[in-house]
């Protein structure tokens, strides 16, 4: 999760032109808890985050109920590019597994715990009780999954999500996104700033790889 919008233009927007979020949400020392602070204060105008905020925006642990969500918080997915022949909107997403170690002592034992993690009753009571997406269609097309709109939408559009930590050169880029940021909220030209962030790119990577959008 970023509170930092992805582009120095955006940026400059969402927290000089526009001031829909307080600046000093990037240099909080717990991020949760400022964003929290700022939604309840109604500080918070736009956040580019993932499909757990629907109930971490408040709290993980003890979210509001499905109304009132809905009555404080609109959700949208990420645009796209906008060229011709892409989708109308995008996704980029993480991932997690549970496996057995090789040099557990009882790796029938470790199986066994695995297998009784993962039994379908047990994953989805789990699953929809900490307000996960789903990551198997037994438990995805549940009617008690389906049951809860956003996770209905939102496992729609991670079906064909990328996976960000399988790209080359994704850690850099974020990276470099968080910098242009900063620089911006410290006062530096949007044009400056961006200059450099497009340097920084084909200094990384190669001027054939970047792509600039006017």
């Amino acid at each position: 999760m970023s509170n930092s919008v992805s582009g120095s233009p955006d940026a400059f927007q969402v927290y000089v032109e526009r001031e829909l979020n307080p600046a000093d949400l990037n240099y909080a020392t717990d991020i949760s808890a400022a964003v929290r602070a700022a939604l309840a204060s109604g500080d918070l105008g736009i956040l580019a985050s993932g499909s757990w905020e629907d109930a971490c925006l408040w709290d993980c642990n003890n979210p509001p109920s499905r109304e009132d969500r809905d009555a404080q918080v609109g959700w949208t997915p990420w645009p796209g590019s906008g060229e011709p022949g892409t989708k109308a909107t995008t996704n980029i997403s993480g991932g997690w597994t549970i496996g057995i170690n090789a040099k557990a002592s009882d790796k029938d034992m470790a199986f066994k715990l695995v297998t009784a993690i993962f039994d379908v009753g047990n994953f989805k009571a789990w699953t929809l009780a900490n307000h996960r997406m789903a990551v198997r269609t037994d438990i995805s097309e549940s009617p008690e999954y389906t049951a809860d709109p956003f996770l209905a939408e939102a496992t729609k559009l991670a079906a064909d999500t990328t996976g960000r930590d399988t790209i080359p050169g994704y850690q850099t880029v974020s990276a470099l996104v968080q910098q242009a940021t900063a620089d911006i909220l410290d006062g530096a030209s949007v044009d400056d700033v961006v200059q450099e962030y497009h340097d920084a790119l084909v200094d990384e990577f190669g001027a054939d790889k970047v792509m600039t959008y006017e």
